[in-house]
């Protein structure tokens, strides 16, 4: 029978049991940081097996800095990696980075929003409808108004600066090592 009282040396029930279900919470944020570095290990494997196929050059050291710095080393990656045959990039070096920074940036600020929205539902669930609920709801709202505004204002500098450097650059494939492999004859 259960006395209530703590032993020493030993947990009581309450104790035991709030104990146990502390190693099992989790919280969202720390599932969207999971998914978010699961998300980059599957993108820097992506990039080591294409940077492979495109015999580059270390694709190690790709691979560990797009898990890194994902944010700017996939644009950076499609922006300088070799074309295979019948590939075309166009604009220069410049604009293709900015051009694939811009959709990524755009995916993970929707994915901010999206565990954002899903955390805040989850507080308002919790919150009562008095005060503290309103005031939740008046930070919940300016903090989406400033995801919102940061992703604009990134990806409105960010394209403004590919624009401007965009110039009339057309890259067929193959290049780099991939066109001494189709050419026997470029060697």
């Amino acid at each position: 029978m259960y006395s209530g009282k703590n032993h020493a040396g030993s947990l009581s029930q309450e104790q035991a049991a709030v104990r146990a279900d502390s190693n099992v919470v989790v919280t969202e944020a720390e599932v969207i940081a999971m998914w978010y570095w699961i998300a980059n290990l599957i993108i820097a494997l992506w990039i080591f097996a294409d940077a492979r196929k495109r015999k580059m050059e270390l694709p190690g050291l790709w691979a560990a800095a797009c898990f890194v710095l994902m944010i700017v080393v996939v644009p950076f990656y499609l922006a300088k990696r070799p074309l295979k045959a019948g590939e075309v990039r166009e604009g220069g070096t410049v604009w293709n980075f900015c051009k694939s920074f811009s959709i990524l940036w755009t995916v993970l600020m929707f994915a901010v929003g999206v565990g954002g929205k899903i955390a805040t539902s989850n507080a308002f669930q919790k919150a009562s409808l008095d005060s503290s609920g309103s005031g939740m709801a008046f930070v919940t709202g300016f903090g989406f108004i400033m995801v919102v505004g940061v992703w604009f204002f990134v990806l409105a500098s960010v394209l403004a600066m590919g624009f401007h450097n965009r110039n009339s650059i057309t890259e067929e494939g193959p290049t780099g090592p991939l066109k001494t492999d189709a050419d026997p004859h470029a060697r």
